[in-house]
C-alpha cells in the first residue's frame, strides 16, 4: 500500500479595485493570491463604520481615533482594533507582528503590519501613516 499526500493549493482571487479591464477578454482584471489579500486588508483598514450597507460594523473605523488625544494609550487601542478586524474579517492573513506608534510630529500614528498569507511562506508588510487632515 502506498500513501499519497495531496498538496492542497488555493488560489485567492478578488477584483482589482482600480477597475481596469483586461485587454484580451475585456473583463475586469483580478488580483490573485498575496496581492488579493493585501488589497483586502487595506480596504478593511480604510473602511469606517456605516460605509457598507447591511454590514455597518465591518471595517476598522480608524478615523475615529485620529480626532482624540494622540498618545500611547490610543496607539494601543488602535493596535487592538486593527488586530481584531483582521482576525475577524480576513482569515487568509495571519498576523506575525503589529506595531502602532505615535509619530515623531505627535500628530500622527505609524502602523507596521507584518503578516503571512495562508499557504505562502514569505511574510508580507504593510506600513501606513495615519494622520488627520486639517
Amino acid at each position: 500500500m502506498s500513501t499519497e499526500t495531496k498538496k492542497i493549493s488555493r488560489v485567492y482571487k478578488d477584483f482589482d479595485l482600480s477597475f481596469t479591464k483586461n485587454s484580451i477578454t475585456s473583463d475586469l482584471n483580478k488580483k490573485t493570491d498575496v496581492a488579493a489579500v493585501k488589497q483586502a486588508i487595506q480596504i478593511l483598514l480604510q473602511t469606517n463604520f456605516y460605509e457598507r450597507p447591511f454590514e455597518v460594523s465591518k471595517g476598522a473605523n480608524l478615523r475615529s481615533y485620529l480626532f482624540g488625544q494622540i498618545d500611547g494609550l490610543t496607539a494601543n487601542l488602535l493596535r487592538k482594533n486593527i488586530q481584531q478586524v483582521i482576525e475577524t474579517y480576513e482569515p487568509r492573513a495571519l498576523i506575525q507582528e503589529l506595531d502602532v506608534t505615535v509619530g515623531q510630529d505627535e500628530v500622527s500614528y505609524n502602523v507596521y503590519l507584518q503578516y503571512a498569507v495562508v499557504g505562502f511562506p514569505q511574510p508580507q508588510i504593510i506600513t501606513a501613516n495615519l494622520a488627520r487632515l486639517r
